[in-house]
């Protein structure tokens, strides 16, 4: 087990590596900095139920132009996010291997930017990752957060997504609570009956 406590180390930067861990816990408004060595992947596998655990006031950044994937295993529910996750230089991902895996409940739950790629939640399960009501998921760069052509996220009535990226926006088949498209470029035609408003 990974303890990050704010009332140690404030805002710790790990150079992280390879490797497997029961989970991964912040605490006490800690704002951690992952960036990774050559790139790796941080298997998480300890089925304690908050194998990975970023709650309200804590932040989780993904940083760096080495890919950094977070892989939770373990079975059912693990991860829950009521503070903040932010990607941004490379193609950085965080993956459940299970639907329900991950829920999103923070109000700035999660966040994409500059030199981000790809799709932030990998390409499956279908419903890894659950955006739940008063969250907000905020995608500035790389690829749609469902995974190309499969349903790795759920946006659930009351939740919100903003899109600042074309590249980063999917309408085929796609369901969202709230949606905002912020700045001034050509999305994709919207589905009637979706709630939306330009930013």
């Amino acid at each position: 087990m990974l303890i990050f406590d704010g009332n140690v180390t404030p805002s710790p930067l790990v150079n992280s590596t390879t490797q497997t861990n029961a989970s991964i816990q912040l605490k006490n408004g800690v704002a951690l900095t992952l960036d990774p060595i050559g790139g790796g992947t941080l298997t998480l596998n300890g089925g304690t139920g908050s194998d990975l655990d970023v709650p309200a006031g804590t932040l989780l950044k993904f940083e760096g132009f080495n890919p950094l994937v977070i892989s939770l295993t373990g079975p059912g529910h693990q991860c829950d996010v009521g503070g903040q996750i932010i990607m941004e230089g490379s193609s950085h991902k965080l993956r459940g291997a299970n639907p329900g895996e991950i829920t999103m409940s923070g109000a700035n739950a999660f966040t994409t930017q500059s030199g981000f790629t790809g799709n932030p939640f990998g390409e499956s399960p279908n419903g890894a990752v659950v955006f739940q009501s008063g969250s907000t998921g905020t995608f500035n760069a790389g690829d749609d957060p469902f995974g190309g052509l499969n349903s790795v996220v759920t946006f659930n009535s009351g939740s919100t997504a903003r899109f600042g990226a074309t590249s980063a926006f999917s309408t085929s088949g796609r369901t969202y609570g709230n949606l905002i498209l912020g700045g001034n470029q050509n999305y994709p035609t919207l589905l009637a009956g979706t709630n939306n408003r330009p930013e």
